[in-house]
């Protein structure tokens, strides 16, 4: 008897071909669905990567090392700064940095660091795209495999930390003698970029196993559809590095266009000077002669002249005064700026006196009432800031009709623009119309013969203001007395001012 076991042989020989044939398939999926996903991240990777080693390349070229190099010194100490300790270099490299960041569209700040001698230990001091004031700590973080890069700068390939995975790129900063003083690294964290990889590949294997378990052949259009995702997120990936690129490129005419204009604006400010200088020691000369030889022409023969003559030696006196102050204003304004001599820290109600007291003979004549109320302590030049209370001082006697001018000299504090100082007077007022350009040079809205005056007074009170980073403006009404206000960031302290109730009378 015979048994014929060629068809359970042959169900047994498909069913481990299928299985054969399935787990092959599986195994392709699974390398594709690998090999995919380790593509992608290195594609990413390499990308970010030198996106970031351009970034920093480009600002270590920009950095000025030797501010860099006293910002080290005078900071190396200290654990916090305070915002009112950031100098003039700190602020020249923050909006570097601070510009880059923002252009680049970057996650992480861009932040330079350095490595002292003594320890095997990077410290972090200065941080930007943040509006809280740097700080330095212990960078626990950096890579072992990093401290080659320390040499030369380059790229740091994706490592890990509490924080998570990152990219990273470094550059030296050098200074004029061409010696390492810091360093710039940019960062880029790479967890959502791996994240969302992930997603796509259990996303993939999870159709094709659908597709596998209902028609063997839905796998070849999903294998085509996997392909297809691929190439859209490389397609992407470079529409995004174009875009950045062209930011890039946008950013660096935009610096350039800035640049231009600082040029012009230095060069303009340096005519400004030069005249002003031509101005004092060229014209006051031959000036001086002509009121001189006026005054002597007048004592000699002043009875002898005529009524007209008479008049027309006043005006030449009148007009070479006028002309001697109008240099000496011109001259004074055009160097306010480069020249704020020594800073001090002193009270603002001493100031204040100090103007005061230069002004008695007009106050008494006026009969007038000047209000100091109590101010905190600046660190300031004393002179410019008593000039700019004594000229405010003097126009509110200057435009004043009511028989007891007054003028009360305090200070507020406003929640955008912080410490504010004001001198109010209860004179003629200004239209609305003239406000806009009250503080412009040579502006008046009143003849010599109703008020004397040189047009210069409230220009350079707005000129040593804008030196100390701060800003002028007014409140007026036609017969109801002007309020002009200023604040002076740079001349801030750290500590908050206490404001009292206490006023000094005139």
């Amino acid at each position: 008897m015979s048994i014929n076991t060629s068809p359970a042989k042959d169900n047994r020989f498909k069913h481990r071909i299928f299985r054969l044939v399935t787990l092959g398939f599986l195994l392709l999926v699974s390398y594709f669905l690998f090999t995919s996903y380790h593509s992608t991240i290195s594609q990413a990777e390499q990308l970010t990567l030198e996106r970031l080693q351009g970034i920093v390349n480009d600002l270590a070229l920009r950095i000025d090392g030797d501010q860099h190099a006293r910002i080290t010194q005078q900071h190396l100490q200290k654990d916090a700064i305070s915002t009112y300790e950031q100098s003039e270099d700190y602020l020249a490299i923050h909006q570097i940095l601070k510009q880059a960041h923002q252009g680049q569209a970057l996650s992480t700040p861009i932040y330079t660091f350095i490595d002292p001698s003594d320890s095997k230990e990077v410290f972090e001091f200065v941080v930007t795209s943040s509006r809280e004031p740097y700080f330095r700590h212990t960078y626990s973080s950096f890579p072992p495999s990093a401290n080659s890069k320390l040499e030369t700068g380059g790229t740091i390939e994706l490592y890990s930390d509490e924080f998570g995975n990152w990219l990273s790129a470094l550059a030296l900063i050098k200074n004029s003698k061409g010696e390492t003083v810091g360093y710039i690294q940019a960062d880029e964290q790479f967890d959502v970029l791996i994240s969302e990889v992930r997603k796509t590949m259990l996303k993939n294997a999870l159709v094709g196993l659908l597709g596998l378990g209902l028609v063997l052949s839905f796998l070849i259009p999903q294998l085509k559809r996997t392909l297809q995702e691929e190439e859209e997120n490389k397609n992407l990936l470079e529409k995004a590095l174009a875009k950045t690129q062209r930011l890039s490129l946008k950013l660096e005419e935009n610096e350039q266009q800035l640049k231009n204009n600082a040029v012009k604006l230095e060069q303009s400010n340096k005519d400004l000077t030069d005249f002003a200088h031509i101005a004092s020691h060229d014209l006051k000369t031959p000036i001086r002669t002509i009121h001189s030889f006026a005054q002597l022409i007048k004592q000699r023969n002043g009875d002898k002249l005529d009524p007209a003559t008479q008049e027309h030696l006043q005006f030449i006196l009148t007009s070479s005064e006028r002309a001697q102050k109008l240099i000496h204003g011109l001259l004074r304004y055009s160097t306010v700026d480069k020249d704020l001599g020594e800073q001090e820290k002193i009270k603002m109600c001493i100031i204040g006196e100090s103007a005061r007291e230069n002004l008695t003979a007009q106050i008494e004549e006026r009969n007038a009432e000047v209000i100091l109320h109590n101010m905190p302590y600046i660190k300031a030049n004393p002179t410019l800031i008593a000039q700019v209370l004594q000229n405010l001082i003097n126009n509110g006697l200057k435009y004043n009709q009511s028989e007891n001018p007054k003028i009360e000299i305090g200070c507020f504090v406003d929640e955008e623009k912080g410490l504010c100082f004001f001198a109010k007077d209860n004179g003629i007022g200004i239209a609305e119309k003239h406000q806009a350009n009250i503080f412009n040079m040579f502006t008046r809205l009143h003849s010599s013969s109703e008020y004397e005056g040189s047009g210069i007074g409230l220009a350079f009170c707005n000129r040593v203001v804008a030196a100390y980073g701060g800003k002028m403006w007014l409140e007026s009404a036609e017969g109801e007395g002007t309020t002009f206000f200023f604040n002076l960031p740079h001349a801030e302290l750290a500590e908050v001012p206490v404001l009292m109730e206490e006023t000094v009378r005139s």
